[in-house]
């Protein structure tokens, strides 16, 4: 499935939604996804793509600020050292229930170590978001690991992020990111996909077609990516001569015509397409007219515009209002 990254966020943020509204029977047909999962996975890896998207920069290395940014990057050295140790006191006592392995710190000061810019964001997004659930910060502040130094881990971070200058074009696809940025999105889109199929799988085991129906990527993401309006076009006409506008028009819709070149063109309905306008409505130069069914002259299945000119071509410009039953 295609999607821009300007909606990765609101279609995760929508599937989560869907989730809530049916998560009592859904996590009881599927016990996986029962508590803590949506706090301790779903959240947070909207947390960090939303961190990462958020932003509005890509990672790239401006040379004249290389060591700036570095300096930066090796300030978090001791304070993930420090880290490190109080999440194990933490973990031995009991008061933290994760494992040191899921805070990421590994990962960490690889992309400390390594001066990756991209691994070390990444990296960061997601220790951050780990350390300030509620539970855990709580614990790390009783062994002495203060809110200043979880606001040093940021600072430290911003320091060097903000030396990257290239900019996220959020109207590109996903496939556009680079490989450590496209793994973090498609790991929170994986996610997204195992609960639609858990939703549809319970909606399809009670028969609710309704639900089955809500439960895929396609439909999610047409609640949170709006339709783009048709745009008028721009329909010529040759000299002496007629072309069918409209087959069936529907008696509710409302056809907008905006006639573009100063020439004698004329609307009507006819029964055939070879069928000549006996008597149709004008047009008149750059005039905006809106016209539905009742108000045409003639009958028929088609809509036909005619050029009376004999030695010029037509212009129009043509949009037809959908308009919806209510």
């Amino acid at each position: 499935m295609k999607m821009k990254l300007e909606n990765v966020i609101s279609y995760a943020r929508a599937v989560k939604a869907l989730f809530d509204l049916h998560k009592d029977a859904v996590v009881v047909y599927n016990t996986g996804l029962a508590d803590p999962f949506e706090a301790d996975v779903l959240d947070i890896q909207i947390a960090a793509a939303n961190a990462m998207l958020g932003t509005d920069v890509l990672k790239k290395l401006n040379k004249g600020d290389t060591k700036k940014r570095n300096d930066f990057m090796d300030k978090e050295k001791p304070i993930l050292k420090d880290l490190e140790y109080k999440l194990g006191l933490c973990i031995t006592d009991g008061t933290i229930t994760d494992s040191l392995a899921s805070f990421g710190l590994t990962a960490f000061r690889k992309g400390i170590s390594d001066h990756n810019i991209d691994l070390f964001h990444n990296s960061y997004v997601s220790t951050y978001a780990r350390v300030n659930i509620a539970s855990n910060k709580a614990a790390l502040n009783d062994v002495g690991f203060l809110a200043g130094n979880i606001t040093a881990i940021k600072t430290n971070h911003d320091g060097a992020w903000d030396l990257n200058t290239t900019k996220i074009n959020l109207k590109l696809e996903i496939n556009t990111l680079s490989a450590a940025n496209l793994a973090l999105i498609m790991v929170l889109l994986g996610t997204c996909q195992k609960i639609l199929d858990a939703i549809r799988a319970y909606a399809e085991s009670i028969s609710d077609k309704v639900l089955a129906k809500q439960a895929t990527a396609g439909a999610v993401l047409k609640t949170v990516v709006p339709t783009e309006a048709k745009k008028p076009r721009r329909r010529g006409i040759k000299a002496g001569s007629s072309i069918i506008l409209n087959t069936d028009l529907v008696a509710k819709n409302v056809m907008h015509l905006t006639l573009l070149t100063d020439v004698e063109v004329d609307v009507c309905m006819v029964g055939l397409k070879t069928d000549e306008c006996m008597m149709g409505t004008p047009l008149v130069f750059k005039k905006f007219t809106e016209l539905q069914k009742k108000d045409l002259l003639g009958s028929g299945r088609f809509v036909k515009l005619t050029n009376k000119s004999g030695t010029k071509k037509a212009f129009v410009l043509y949009y037809e209002l959908v308009v919806t039953k209510k």
